[in-house]
C-alpha cells in the first residue's frame, strides 16, 4: 500500500463543508463493525453520496447527480451477465450505472423505514460493496474538477469501466478456484491500460 500524497494535499486544501461531511458519513458507514447493521450503513451511504454530489434525497435528483458526475467520461465497459437484469428491472434507465442509482434509492428507502419491499437486482450487502468502490472515485473526480487533483490514469480507466462492475455479483465468486474475482480483473485491466499508455512514448522512441 502506498500513500497518495497528491490526494492528501487536495483533501487538506479543499475547505468545503460538503466534502468533509460526505467523507465523515462514508467512514461511519464503511465499516466491518458488527454493531453497525447493514440497513444503517445503507442510510449513511446514501447521505454520504448526497453530501458529495450536492443533491437532494429524491430518487430523481440522485440519479441525475450520478449521471452528471459521469458526463465526459467514456464508457469502455463490456456488459456482464447482470447487464440485462439491470436494464430489464429499470427499463427507463439507459445504462446499468443509472439503473443501480435508481435501485440504490429504493433499497435505501426500505432500509430506512423497515417497511415495504420491491423486486431488486441486488440486496443491501451488494449495494454497499459497490458504493464503497464508487465513493472514493467520486471524491477524486470531485477534487479533479475543482482543479485540486490530477486524476490518476488508472482511476480514470476504472471510472470508464464502472458499468462493468455492475455486470457481476461481487459475492458470487468461487474463492477456491484459480480464477481471479471479476472485479479484480477489471481493476487489473484498468491498471494495465494506463501503464501501457504511459509507456507507449518510451516504446516508440526505443
Amino acid at each position: 500500500m502506498t500513500l497518495e500524497v497528491p490526494l492528501l494535499d487536495a483533501l487538506l486544501t479543499d475547505n468545503s463543508e460538503s466534502l468533509y461531511e460526505a467523507i465523515l458519513e462514508f467512514n461511519g458507514a464503511n465499516t466491518d463493525a458488527s454493531i453497525i447493521p447493514t440497513h444503517v450503513e445503507m442510510v449513511m451511504f446514501k447521505s454520504a453520496m448526497e453530501w458529495l454530489l450536492g443533491c437532494g434525497s429524491s430518487t430523481r435528483e440522485f440519479v441525475s447527480a450520478i449521471e452528471n458526475a459521469f458526463v465526459g467520461i467514456s464508457d469502455k465497459s463490456k456488459r456482464g451477465p447482470l447487464a440485462e437484469p439491470w436494464l430489464k428491472r429499470w427499463p427507463k434507465q439507459p445504462r446499468p450505472l443509472l439503473a443501480w442509482a435508481n435501485e440504490f434509492c429504493v433499497v435505501r428507502g426500505v432500509s430506512a423505514h423497515g417497511a415495504g419491499s420491491a423486486p431488486t437486482v441486488w440486496k443491501e450487502h451488494q449495494h454497499l460493496v459497490f458504493a464503497a468502490l464508487l465513493f472514493p472515485l467520486l471524491v477524486k473526480l470531485t477534487l479533479s474538477r475543482k482543479g485540486l487533483l490530477a486524476l490518476r490514469e488508472d482511476d480514470n480507466e476504472v471510472l470508464m469501466r464502472i458499468d462493468a462492475f455492475l455486470g457481476t455479483d461481487p459475492f458470487a465468486h468461487d474463492w477456491e478456484s484459480e480464477d481471479r474475482h471479476p472485479w479484480c480483473k477489471l481493476e487489473a485491466d484498468a491498471r494495465l491500460t494506463s501503464l501501457a499508455r504511459a509507456l507507449y512514448p518510451t516504446m516508440v522512441h526505443s
